[in-house]
């Protein structure tokens, strides 16, 4: 075989194995809960910095956050969601200000994002 139809191959099978480890990390990469319709499971994760490094907070479905706190105000730089997930990030406490709304794996929030979220709230659909 060749090198490239290796490689696929490697792909493949590294694809196929975390599908079947939801909440397992690989390389250092986002970890996913398994959906709960109860509410109980992490379903977006946000990290101090960009690429999912860097300290990391879990949130629950439907929870939210009006002032993220002391130590989250205004840090964070990439977010991760299960797929059926999203989260809304506000620029000022009290989910005021501009807002957005991610989904999936977000690796850099952007220029204006970065550093600068102060609260946010999860949602999620069956």
């Amino acid at each position: 075989m060749n090198s490239v139809f290796k490689t696929l191959l490697s792909l493949q099978f590294l694809a196929v194995l975390c599908l079947a480890m939801p909440n397992q990390a690989v390389a250092g990469g986002p970890v996913y809960s398994d959906y709960d319709p109860g509410g109980y499971g992490i379903e977006c994760v946000f990290y101090e910095h960009g690429d999912f490094t860097g300290d990391s907070k879990g949130v629950e479905q439907q929870q939210g956050f009006r002032y993220i706190g002391g130590y989250w105000n205004d840090k964070i730089s990439s977010i991760t969601c299960h797929p059926i997930c999203s989260i809304t990030v506000y620029e000022h406490r009290g989910f005021t200000g501009v807002s957005r709304t991610f989904e999936g794996l977000v690796s850099y929030v952007g220029d204006f994002w970065n550093d600068k979220i102060s609260s946010l709230r999860v949602s999620c659909s069956a």
